[in-house]
């Protein structure tokens, strides 16, 4: 089994270690990484105000631009360290038991723009790169992904990807979209929320803290799928309200959650 999730554009910089190692990375990934990696450097070093503009950054943005330029020399740390955000706080792996985090470690696999998919100890840099961007002299880079991150989850022994669970959104969810044979391995994960007056809406902010909440049950509890039903089982077991439905498994959440939005359609 394997969890994909989002990364976030919020990352911490390392005080400590080795810069990138493109040898650590899959195979199948690293000449897409060379690339990407090549035209993000230097983009952000010849021309920062076209890097600024391209990344979506205002005018604090300078920090993120250098960051970019020297990633050859940028320290690394583990990618459970580098990320941050609301996912990452929530799902806490700093303080979870050896067993849980041995567990998200083969379990786990964060889409980034800049290496494709990375586990948890994987050791990276920080940047600055969002799946929407689009670099100089580089196709879209869902284009150059899709086949890169494709072949690698072929690669993968049986067991790690005989059912992946797919917690991405937005841009991300393009950088790899499962080929019609490997429809039946994927499911899609959707978060929604239940107000107390039964209605049920799409999810705002506490999208990626429940996604976050969800995977360090999943974590403690140490749970491998092999197929939708079993998964969604598993959560119903540890305390979750989830339903499969073909393709996907909804996940419903009570947390209190203010929004004035209309019910989103959930068929029960």
């Amino acid at each position: 089994m394997l969890i994909l999730l989002p990364p976030s554009e919020a990352k911490a910089r390392a005080r400590a270690g080795d810069p990138y190692d493109i040898n650590h990375a899959p195979t199948p990934l690293r000449p897409v990484i060379r690339r990407v990696r090549k035209a993000l450097i230097s983009l952000c070093r010849k021309d920062p105000l076209a890097a600024g503009r391209a990344l979506k950054l205002g005018a604090r943005g300078a920090d993120l631009i250098d960051l970019n330029a020297h990633l050859n020399t940028e320290l690394c740390a583990p990618a459970a360290e580098v990320y941050t955000g609301v996912l990452f706080d929530s799902l806490n792996l700093a303080d979870i038991t050896p067993a849980a985090r041995a567990w998200a470690d083969t379990h786990l696999a964060i889409s980034s723009a800049l290496f494709g998919l990375v586990q948890p100890a994987d050791e990276i840099p920080a940047y600055r790169l969002s799946a929407g961007t689009s670099l100089p002299s580089l196709p879209p880079l869902p284009k150059l992904w899709q086949p890169a991150i494709q072949k690698h989850l072929a690669a993968l022994p049986a067991v790690d990807s005989e059912l992946i669970f797919d917690l991405r959104s937005g841009p991300y969810a393009g950088l790899w979209r499962p080929r019609a044979a490997w429809s039946s391995r994927v499911v899609v994960g959707k978060v929604w929320h239940e107000g107390a007056d039964g209605r049920v809406r799409a999810t705002s902010h506490a999208n990626k803290a429940v996604k976050g909440r969800l995977i360090r049950d999943l974590a403690h509890a140490e749970v491998v799928a092999t197929d939708p039903s079993g998964l969604t089982a598993a959560m119903n077991d540890l305390g979750w309200s989830a339903q499969q439905r073909e393709g996907h498994i909804d996940i419903l959440d009570s947390s209190p959650e203010d929004s004035d939005r209309e019910p989103a359609q959930f068929a029960r």
